[in-house]
This record gives structure tokens, C-alpha cells and sequence, in this order.
């Protein structure tokens, strides 16, 4: 038999695979049947007017208590399933409950998708980036590498929401911008990030200068070379703390003020903030 849950995408994966988000949905709907079905009334104006219209109070009595009894029970039901239906209507909960497997299944993808392109390296190298290009070749090779590029922006699409459910500080662009464990030798958000540092050529750290300099040889590629490129600085998801942590480094690198009379203790920090960008992308 043929398992077409891994022919449906990544998100819809992890949407199936969420137990506890599909449960909530379960419960949502239900919910929200048995309230399409209820139909507000009121006792007192039903029997209000039965007695206006004449009928026996000693012959409503027992009906009138039953009815009551019930319209506060329906009313206090009512309140506790919208009680329920408050907790259970927000995914977000069950969603950020979840993250931690769904990264795990984004680490599956990543593997997956790598190996398509170690198995497609001379099409993808040689991918024309318009489908009218791909006219003049075969058409089959572009929809293959098509599919593999495609699929690797849902995956990082994925990854990004995954990870800021569990650090909405992050943002999208930080994550984007760190896809391989040497991510520093290929990503052109880094590398503009450093680029515009003002350091001057005086600095007597020649080794901090050239890192910061070599942002100027990083620039922006094509959808195809730049998954190449990823596959050749060893591609990676990193946990939030992981993030957070080469985040934290690099924006302290980039911010703080490189003045030559400082130079001594720069170098020191320097080496601290490097070493502590080798640990987490190492880990």
C-alpha cells in the first residue's frame, strides 16, 4: 500500500502528525455542531403566556419546575462549552506544545532534500531560472530541480514558523540568514551586516579587520546556486538556544565600536564571541 502522507507537504505533515492539535479540532467541531443545533428560548415568556392564555397554574406547576430546571442546566452547559471552545479554538498552544517534534521532522526534510540534491548536482548547476529557458532543455530536469527548490523553501518557511513559536524574538530574516553551520562563508545578510561595520583599515587587528572586510566578497545568488551552496558549508537547522546564541554573538559584533585605542581588549572579545559562534554551530 502506498503511504501518501509523505507525498503531502511538509506543513500539512506536521499538521497531521500534532495529536494533540488534531484532538482540539475534533473537540472545536463538535462544539460548534451541537451550538448550530440549540435554539434560545425562554420560560418565563412561554409560560407567561400560557397563563395569560388561561391554562391552570396547578396544572403547569410540575411542567413549569422541570422546564426551568432544564433552561438553567442548557444555560450553564452553554457556558462551559464556550469555556472549552476558548481553550480549544487557539491552535497556537497545541502548535508551540508540538515545535520541538515538528523541528525534528524539519531535520528529517532537510536530510531528505539534500540527498535529492547530491543526486542532482550537474542539473541543478546548470538549472535555467525561467521555465521558458528550460524550453530549450528537458523538461523533466527542470521540474525536477523546480520541485527540489521548492520544496527547500517550504522547508525554511517552515522551519521559520516552528522556531518563532518557540522565540518570536527571533526574527524571520536572522533565521534565514544562518542555513549552514558556515553559514559566515556564503550568507549575504551576515555579510552586509559586517560589511558596513566601520572599522578602519588602521585597526592593528589585522585578523578583526578581514572579518569584518570579507563581507564585501559575499554576494547575493540564484535560487539554484545558493542550495548548492549550502550543500557544500554543511546544511543545518539549529535549535532556538542555538540561534539565539550565534544571533546575540554577531549582532554585539556588529554593533560594537572597533577604535584602535581599544585594541587590546577588542581582541580578547573578539575571540570570545568567535569561539562562542564555533560552539553552537557545532553543536
Amino acid at each position: 500500500m502506498t503511504n501518501t502522507t509523505v507525498d503531502l507537504p511538509l506543513r500539512e505533515r506536521i499538521r497531521q502528525a500534532n495529536t494533540g492539535l488534531q484532538h482540539a479540532n475534533t473537540v472545536r467541531d463538535q462544539i460548534n455542531r451541537f451550538a448550530a443545533t440549540r435554539h434560545a428560548h425562554n420560560v418565563d415568556t412561554d409560560y407567561t403566556e400560557k397563563l395569560h392564555a388561561g391554562a391552570d397554574p396547578a396544572e403547569l406547576i410540575d411542567d413549569y419546575c422541570a422546564a426551568k430546571l432544564r433552561e438553567n442546566a442548557e444555560n450553564a452547559f452553554g457556558a462551559l462549552t464556550a469555556n472549552v471552545l476558548q481553550r480549544v479554538a487557539d491552535p497556537r498552544s497545541h502548535e508551540e506544545h508540538f515545535a520541538e517534534t515538528a523541528l525534528a521532522m524539519c531535520r528529517d526534510e532537510l536530510d531528505a532534500i539534500f540527498t535529492r540534491v547530491d543526486q542532482h548536482r550537474d542539473l541543478i548547476a546548470e538549472h535555467p531560472m525561467t521555465a521558458e529557458a528550460a524550453l530549450n532543455g528537458n523538461i523533466d530536469d527542470y521540474q525536477t530541480v523546480q520541485k527540489i527548490l521548492s520544496d527547500y523553501d517550504a522547508l525554511r518557511a517552515e522551519y521559520v514558523r516552528q522556531i518563532r513559536l518557540l522565540n518570536p524574538a527571533i526574527g524571520g530574516a536572522t533565521i534565514n540568514g544562518i542555513q549552514a553551520r558556515d553559514f559566515l562563508a556564503i550568507d549575504p545578510y551576515w555579510a552586509r551586516k559586517r560589511a558596513v561595520v566601520p572599522i578602519s583599515d588602521s585597526y592593528p587587528e589585522p585578523q578583526i579587520v578581514q572579518w569584518f572586510r570579507s563581507g564585501h566578497t559575499i554576494k547575493p545568488l540564484a535560487p539554484n546556486q545558493w542550495i548548492l551552496a549550502v550543500a557544500d558549508h554543511q546544511p543545518w537547522l539549529p535549535t532556538p538556544v542555538q540561534l539565539d546564541t550565534i544571533v546575540s554573538q554577531l549582532e554585539q559584533l556588529c554593533s560594537r565600536p572597533w577604535h584602535s585605542a581599544t585594541a587590546g581588549t577588542d581582541r580578547g572579545w573578539f575571540t570570545q564571541a568567535i569561539a562562542a559562534i564555533s560552539s553552537a554551530t557545532s553543536g
